[in-house]
């Protein structure tokens, strides 16, 4: 459901490979995002569509998500500032976190850089993330 003054799609997609898509979607109504793996040549989903309630406000979308093809994984970032990693192997295989660093503001462009890095925009800066495995949590955080 579209929301007015706000131009940006409430989904997106990346490639990962020639004949693969990810795609993913955010249902403002119920404030839960979807994702799955689209097969370009069979033209149909490839396994399971995943999801995943994000308890953010209804003004979230996922802005931008990437494909790191040394990983083998998706990142998917929202506006206000959650994340997706996901397993390009297995899309029910992800992991949901909220990028602790963002302070309360809302993403804006982005770019990932060498696959470790996100360079974002947000209401009043430019922040700078890095991916890192947090040792305590046993797992990747940005």
């Amino acid at each position: 459901m579209a929301i007015e003054g706000f131009p940006d799609p409430f989904a997106n997609c990346c490639f990962v490979s020639d004949e693969l898509l990810y795609v993913c979607l955010f249902n403002t109504e119920t404030t839960t995002h979807y994702h799955f793996l689209w097969s370009m040549t069979k033209r149909r989903v490839q396994g399971r569509v995943a999801s995943q309630e994000v308890n953010g406000q209804k003004k979230n979308f996922p802005y931008k998500s990437y494909y790191n093809d040394e990983k083998k994984e998706i990142y998917t970032f929202y506006r206000q500032g959650q994340s997706f990693i996901i397993k390009e192997d297995d899309p029910m295989n992800f992991q949901f976190d909220q990028i602790p660093a963002l302070g309360g503001l809302v993403l804006g462009q982005m770019h990932l850089v060498f696959n470790t890095a996100l360079i974002a925009q947000t209401s009043s800066t430019i922040k700078f993330f890095k991916l890192k495995f947090d040792d305590i949590e046993e797992r990747l955080r940005w």
